[in-house]
């Protein structure tokens, strides 16, 4: 709204100009697009172009025009659309199947993971009949020697130290000396 200002009387009247431009910097020329030579052939087409009655080339037909409609499809492919039970049934199959897959695989893994030499070997269990002895552990003199062992030893059963040296049966024993006189067992 700066062109209009108030006028005074008895004044001429100016035309207002235009504010000057700063300098733009020069762009490059461009470049025009280059037009096919007329006898340039394209190796990549498929069919030869054809002059056309006034002597222009005939061109491919586009993109556009090759696209058929819904209504043309339709005509061209005659399928059928799928009810919402259809789709349903075919997503349960898909389903059924992929879980067969996956449970097949699970179990061929399992079983060609299995080693089967791992089982246990067979133990035949023979039975004599019934067992009534009672086997009783006795010993006497408490020295860590059972009755038996002690008169294995050729010690005495009731005397927790047969040789009187400090030590009882047991423990010389268990160290290799001999319960009844110095010395290591025979």
């Amino acid at each position: 709204m700066a062109d209009k200002m108030p006028m005074q009387p008895n004044q001429p009247q100016q035309p207002i100009q235009p504010a000057p431009q700063p300098p733009q910097p020069e762009q490059a020329p461009q470049a025009e697009p280059q037009q096919p030579q007329a006898d340039a052939v394209d190796i990549f087409s498929e069919t030869e172009s054809k002059a056309a009655p006034g002597g222009a080339p005939q061109q491919a037909p586009t993109m556009q025009q090759t696209i058929l409609t819904p209504k043309e499809q339709d005509e061209l492919f005659k399928r059928e659309k799928l009810s919402t039970v259809q789709k349903l049934i075919l997503i349960i199959i898909a389903v059924l199947v992929i879980a067969g897959l996956v449970g097949g695989g699970i179990w061929l893994y399992l079983t060609l993971t299995k080693d089967s030499g791992a089982q246990p070997e067979a133990v035949e269990v023979i039975e004599e009949g019934p067992v009534n002895e009672e086997i009783v552990i006795i010993d006497t003199d408490k020295d860590g020697l059972t009755d038996l062992e002690e008169e294995k030893y050729g010690s005495d059963p009731n005397k927790k130290d047969s040789d009187g040296d400090g030590f009882n049966d047991g423990e010389e024993v268990k160290n290799g000396f001999d319960p009844m006189g110095p010395g290591k067992l025979k």
